[in-house]
């Protein structure tokens, strides 16, 4: 509305459109209020260990659906760094923030829950006797052998085995199983990336 128009307006006129404008705003407000009740953004810079499609195109874009229902093997979840992944990059002599922990929360694919063996070793990472994931790429960033995150884990209730889709992501098979009670809420990609280059 220009100011030519809202002169010409009665005081009545003018009166309702302010009512109008306020109702309108404070719908806005509740909206803004109730999506960030129920959802956060996330923005993933790293082309390197970022989740990816089957494409090979890595997310860039999260969802993070606050809801704390019930996660399975192969859902998506936030997780914030355990205190085993901080403490690793202490060890480690890398600081904080990290590229390895570049934001408050991890996204990670389940790859076990409770009831599943799961076996770490040099050469990867077993479900059930299923190869989930390929060798510890990451253990001479952290300053260990290989050999010093080998463990077999019986997961007990609540417990999650979490992994990314990088060769080079920080996950469970560094740090192990988290609880439950360590998930923000399920995730869901809204942007790829261009796919990564080999």
């Amino acid at each position: 509305m220009s100011l030519a128009g809202w002169g010409r307006m009665s005081p009545r006129a003018r009166l309702a459109w302010v009512l109008q404008a306020t109702a309108a705003l404070a719908l806005v407000q509740v909206g803004l209020q109730t999506f960030q009740d129920r959802y956060r953004l996330g923005i993933d810079p790293q082309a390197e260990t970022s989740l990816t499609d089957a494409a090979g195109r890595p997310a860039r874009l999260y969802l993070v659906e606050l809801q704390r229902r019930e996660v399975g093997r192969g859902d998506l979840v936030a997780v914030r760094p355990p205190a085993r992944a901080r403490q690793l990059l202490r060890e480690a002599g890398i600081g904080f923030p990290s590229p390895m922990l570049p934001g408050r929360l991890f996204a990670k694919r389940v790859a076990a829950v409770a009831g599943d063996t799961v076996a770490v070793r040099p050469e990867g990472v077993w479900v059930n006797g299923r190869q989930v994931a390929g060798p510890l790429v990451l253990a001479g960033t952290l300053r260990k052998p290989p050999e010093a995150f080998a463990r077999t884990y019986r997961l007990g209730a609540g417990e999650l085995f979490l992994l990314g889709s990088s060769p080079a992501s920080f996950d469970s098979r560094y740090w192990g199983p988290v609880g439950r009670e360590a998930v923000i809420g399920r995730v869901r990609v809204l942007w790829y990336g261009a796919p990564r280059r080999e």
